[in-house]
């Protein structure tokens, strides 16, 4: 490995999970290269570029791997800044976010913090750009949310089949017999009351069944 400064030559052979007297494959390669370049942009180097090469040595039967990088310069987090929200407070959007000012601008961060705010439900859409500035290693991170309807209504109807006991035998014995009764269900919900990701739920059905 040449080129590297952040990280040591052990801790990224470690990584590129690569060792002397395994079989060498291009798809071992490049998969080495892609935990390599993961690691390297969750740390914030996202102009990251590793260039491998292989030299085969000893007959056809052995190759030197050679691994290039340049790292680039690291981008740290100056601002985060939260819009769209109306309803939901900016502390329950905060919970959820993985990057914070002066920490790396990662990348497996910023997917994950959009997964974790559109786990809520509450939101209908939710982007997380960055705003670049030339020249300068710190960028501010624009959360965009779009809200969804606080509130939620549902309804339907059916047809209730089964067997009842009825006292239509000689001497009033119970006897059983099919029957089917109209039903139907309706349910209300609100989500996101206070702002705090919070919830309550009505939900109420009804059967229409013989005397």
């Amino acid at each position: 490995v040449t080129g590297n400064t952040v990280l040591t030559s052990d801790q990224l052979v470690a990584l590129a999970a690569v060792s002397p007297g395994q079989a060498f494959t291009d798809t071992t390669i490049a998969a080495a290269r892609d935990r390599i370049d993961l690691e390297y942009r969750n740390r914030g180097y996202e102009n990251i570029t590793i260039e491998p090469k292989a030299t085969v040595v000893a007959d056809g039967t052995e190759a030197e791997v050679v691994l290039r990088i340049s790292e680039g310069q690291q981008v740290i987090v100056d601002h985060v800044i939260i819009i769209g929200n109306r309803r939901t407070s900016t502390a329950t959007i905060e919970r959820e976010l993985l990057l914070s000012p002066g920490r790396p601008l990662g990348y497996t961060a910023r997917i994950e913090s959009q997964q974790r705010l559109t786990a809520l439900g509450l939101f209908r859409r939710v982007t997380i750009t960055d705003l670049q500035r030339e020249g300068e290693a710190r960028r501010d991170v624009v959360v965009r949310v779009e809200e969804a309807p606080p509130t939620t209504i549902g309804y339907g109807g059916g047809l209730e089949g089964g067997t009842r006991l009825r006292p239509t035998g000689p001497n009033g014995v119970a006897e059983e017999h099919v029957e089917f009764a109209p039903r139907g269900f309706f349910e209300v919900g609100r989500s996101n009351l206070w702002g705090k990701n919070r919830s309550l739920n009505l939900f109420t059905r009804a059967s229409l069944k013989a005397r």
